[in-house]
């Protein structure tokens, strides 16, 4: 699996509110330019403890809020009842599709469709932060072919009529 270019740099952040406004502030720099999809910054990572690392781990994946490959495929970003917009937000705010769909969501996307976990590395992210805290809690001491692999599938959908 090839995870594309290497972190280069990694900076700490006093807590979340501060982590955020510097992604803003990075994000707002290269729309200036135009680059609406583009920053150095993927994203970040707010952790919910402090220093010790406690038995259940709460955190929170902090990625741009409009996906960064949404404008790359016109053709797979046609949009939701014909508005391409709504592809091109994370749509956190609703727990249900804004219309019901006879069958499964983007059945013919290889990546599981929008809003792009995948294809927007939120499931590269969670998997890395993952893979760090269980070698972490193991002591150090762990080879890479020891962590567990993760495959990603998608959640069953019922039997429907096309």
């Amino acid at each position: 699996l090839l995870l594309g270019p290497a972190i280069e740099h990694i900076v700490a952040f006093r807590n979340e509110s501060a982590m955020a406004d510097f992604l803003v502030e990075k994000a707002n720099e290269h729309q200036a330019y135009g680059k609406f999809n583009y920053s150095d910054y993927l994203g970040g990572v707010a952790f919910d403890f402090d220093s010790t690392l406690p038995n259940n781990i709460r955190y929170s994946i902090r990625l741009d809020s409009r996906p960064r490959m949404c404008d790359l495929d016109p053709e797979r970003n046609s949009g939701v009842g014909g508005d391409p917009s709504l592809y091109c937000t994370w749509l956190t705010q609703l727990v249900y599709p804004l219309t019901p769909l006879q069958g499964p969501r983007d059945e013919t996307w290889e990546d599981g469709g929008q809003p792009g976990y995948h294809r927007e590395s939120f499931s590269v992210v969670q998997w890395a932060v993952d893979m760090a805290l269980v070698v972490e809690a193991a002591g150090g001491d762990v080879a890479p072919d020891e962590l567990p692999d993760v495959f990603l599938r998608r959640y069953p959908y019922p039997k429907y009529l096309a």
